[in-house]
């Protein structure tokens, strides 16, 4: 553990957080970096999110979900203690 949190450390200054910081990037690939980062983070993804709410009920109205909790139970039931 000791020497994964060393290298983390040291990591933690050397690989770049922004494309700013990255020197071994040319200005036009960096400004294109930017852009294409930019653009990522105003387009809107092509899923339709669901609430919380909305996908717990349909969790819980799904038949795959009570068959799952029903073998595993079932495996819970069978294994020796």
């Amino acid at each position: 553990m000791g020497i994964a949190v060393g290298l983390g450390i040291i990591f933690a200054f050397i690989i770049p957080n922004r494309p700013t910081n990255i020197r071994w990037l040319t200005p036009q690939e960096r400004d294109q970096l930017n852009y294409r980062l930019e653009v990522d983070r105003s387009s809107k993804d092509g899923t339709d999110e669901v609430s919380v709410g909305r996908a717990f009920i349909m969790a819980v109205t799904d038949v795959k979900t009570w068959l799952l909790c029903g073998c595993l139970q079932m495996n819970y039931v069978s294994t020796p203690s």
